[in-house]
């Protein structure tokens, strides 16, 4: 049955889905559950999503589907309640993947690993990897991935002196020193700060993605913390200097401030490091006026052999262990997130356009590849992919993740205002973290 895309519009959970009449998607092949019965409980965003799970009831009469459209918040509170009690909640549940870690080793959640087997080269190792418990047990599905790149402003490089082809950017930011060095020339050359990194309400993630590009992060294989290692001292030193030369501005994100330095004409920043989503954010509601007007490099490393790459973001569905339609769940998890007609959609329809899939065995489809305007006829999908397979896997999104980023993101304000130094405010922040893994 092929079903209409309908509106955004949130539908009451416990409300029996009905199917619309308009005909546009026909994504199922028939119910990939014919055998399951009873009611069905699926938490998920909207956008591409309703049309899915309203034609997966009309092809399943026999399940009676309700849909919750969650914020990530509510989501993860839900998903915390469902877990621990043992009982209700969601079938198929999507969560954020840098919450899922503190999940993984419960028992908590469904086995997956012989479900996905027959499908694990269409999802680079990676993002495998932040869905997998410590003992290899594939605990859910990514759906979609964050690889994070860099945005810049063609006309501010221009106005520098410097090349803005993408290509030649990505050459100029090789390294994070170079990346330094590049800001502080656009800074002579124009007056203009190089990216917003606030101060006080710093939250770390650029540190983060700092760390990721190198190989780096909070936790060792064997579990031990690397929080105050050499190495991420030196990466905060590095970060402190965008801030001790000027090079930054001083608004937090996603405050007006900061969409008004992404957004001027006049006076906008250079670049900002952030995940392949921003490509839906800039154009339709952040800074629609600068059409044309931006490119995307790849991200800076550490030097040679470094990956230059690294996660921002990210989902992914997995299936509570107690729920009692497993096979019901999984038919909908495998028919949905690993259908190439399906992903291609949510990366190329109006209202998911932006969304990167998980799987990359719709890359090479021309319309995954399409020129876009807004980034001065770029093909940015192609960057995409490229830096999405040279993630590594590193020990950041884990069990402790939360507890880590809030303990390092105080150490990061700390470094930012002078209230510490970076090897100080991280050995205190290693300090606090050091009793949760003993």
């Amino acid at each position: 049955m092929r079903l209409g895309l309908p509106t955004l519009a949130f539908l009451l959970a416990g409300t029996p889905l009905l199917a619309q009449e308009d005909v546009v998607y026909d994504f199922f092949d028939g119910c990939p559950a014919p055998d399951a019965s009873g009611p069905m409980d699926i938490w998920l965003g909207a956008g591409l999503w309703t049309p899915l799970v309203e034609e997966f009831q009309a092809e399943c009469p026999a399940l009676q589907v309700t849909f919750a459209e969650r914020s990530s918040a509510d989501n993860l509170t839900g998903i915390r309640l469902n877990l621990s009690s043992g009982q209700g909640g969601c079938d198929v549940c999507n969560i954020e993947v840098k919450d899922f870690g503190q999940f993984l080793d419960s028992g908590a959640v469904a086995d997956l690993t012989d479900r996905v087997a027959p499908f694990r080269e269409m999802i680079p190792e990676a993002a495998w990897s932040y869905v997998t418990d410590s003992e290899g047990r594939v605990r859910g599905l990514p759906v979609d991935v964050g690889p994070v790149v860099l945005f810049y402003r063609r006309d501010v490089f221009e106005q520098a002196g410097l090349p803005s082809d993408p290509d030649a950017v990505s050459g100029l930011v090789a390294t994070w020193e170079d990346y330094l060095g590049v800001c502080q020339q656009i800074k002579d050359a124009t007056g203009r700060a190089c990216f917003p990194l606030s101060r006080a309400t710093n939250d770390a993630r650029i540190y983060e993605m700092m760390l990721w590009s190198q190989g780096l992060g909070y936790f060792a294989p064997d579990g031990g913390l690397t929080v105050a290692s050499p190495e991420n001292v030196a990466t905060l030193e590095l970060l402190a200097r965008f801030w001790q030369q000027d090079l930054v501005t001083d608004s937090e994100s996603w405050t007006d401030q900061w969409y008004a330095d992404l957004s001027s004409l006049d006076e906008p920043v250079a670049s900002l490091v952030i995940a392949s989503w921003m490509e839906l954010f800039l154009p339709t509601w952040i800074a629609p006026d600068t059409a044309g007007l931006w490119g995307v490099a790849r991200m800076p490393g550490g030097g040679e052999g470094s990956p230059r790459a690294a996660l921002d973001g990210g989902s992914a569905l997995f299936i509570p262990a107690h729920s009692q339609q497993q096979e019901a769940a999984w038919g909908f998890m495998a028919s949905t997130v690993l259908d190439d007609d399906v992903m291609t959609a949510f990366r190329t329809d109006p209202t998911r356009g932006g969304i990167l899939p998980a799987i990359t065995t719709p890359f090479e489809r021309p319309e995954m590849n399409r020129p876009l305007d807004f980034f001065g006829g770029q093909n940015t999908t192609a960057l995409y992919l490229d830096v999405y397979r040279d993630v590594p896997a590193v020990g950041l999104w884990g069990p402790h993740y939360t507890r880590a980023n809030e303990a390092v993101r105080r150490a990061v304000q700390q470094v930012a205002t002078g209230a510490a130094t970076p090897a100080d405010a991280l050995a205190a922040a290693q300090a606090e973290l050091e009793p949760l893994l003993r």
